[in-house]
């Protein structure tokens, strides 16, 4: 017996659970209650660095046939933050 069979009979009246039916429910759920989430969480204040700027992050080597990573540097870097010294 599959499920639409087993839901009527269960509840008296046609109804209709589906293979695909019910998992793309399942998703559409999980997706409205991960944006009702997100949008009732409070908004987070950012406030602007002081003190001295520093830049952090990572330079890449892409082998472009294979798509892996073929070297990682680090890369930090100290910026003057005064007005026109090309900073941030």
């Amino acid at each position: 017996m599959n499920l639409s069979r087993a839901y009527s009979l269960a509840y008296s009246e046609e109804l209709s659970v589906g293979r695909v039916q019910t998992p793309t429910l399942a998703m559409l759920v999980e997706r409205e209650l991960a944006i009702r989430k997100f949008l009732t969480q409070l908004p987070t204040r950012f406030e602007p660095a002081t003190g001295d700027v520093k830049l952090h992050g990572v330079h890449l080597d892409v082998d472009e046939t294979t798509g892996r990573c073929r070297h990682i540097e680090r890369v930090a870097m100290d910026l003057d933050s005064t007005p026109g010294s090309g900073g941030s």
